[in-house]
């Protein structure tokens, strides 16, 4: 798996059915942990072999699509480091809102209005 083999085609090769390995990751810490660095290691492999692949295909229809089959794979298989979007979150204690005092919120509105206001002018004075 961490030369980028697919986990179907592993467990078909040793006999194993995919549900009994996946049980077995969920019921032996060791063996999922050891499972987990060996998903880690297949993205990585895959992300290298598209970097190969983009280096020596001659056909670049052919190419693009083995190398978007490889990122597809590997943003699903670590996110972290493969996936396609940052989701930032702002948030105050517990997932609620982020406190602030009636003095921070007109603060906050007062330049707001004071930065349209600026902008308006810009545009008044071009034209």
């Amino acid at each position: 798996m961490s030369n980028g083999e697919i986990l179907t085609a592993i467990c078909a090769e040793i006999g194993v059915t995919h549900s009994a390995f996946s049980l077995k990751a969920e019921r032996e810490p060791e063996f999922g942990a050891r499972y987990a660095r060996a998903r880690a290691a297949q993205a990585h492999a895959l992300a290298a072999d598209a970097v190969r692949i983009a280096d020596t295909e001659k056909d670049a229809a052919i190419g693009r699509n083995r190398i978007d089959a490889r990122k597809w794979l590997a943003a699903r298989i670590d996110p972290a480091n493969y996936g396609d979007k940052l989701k930032q979150e702002h948030s105050g204690p517990d997932g609620g809102p982020i406190p602030m005092s009636i003095e921070d919120r007109r603060a906050s509105a007062r330049a707001l209005l004071e930065q349209a206001f600026s902008d308006m002018k810009v545009i008044e004075h071009d034209g």
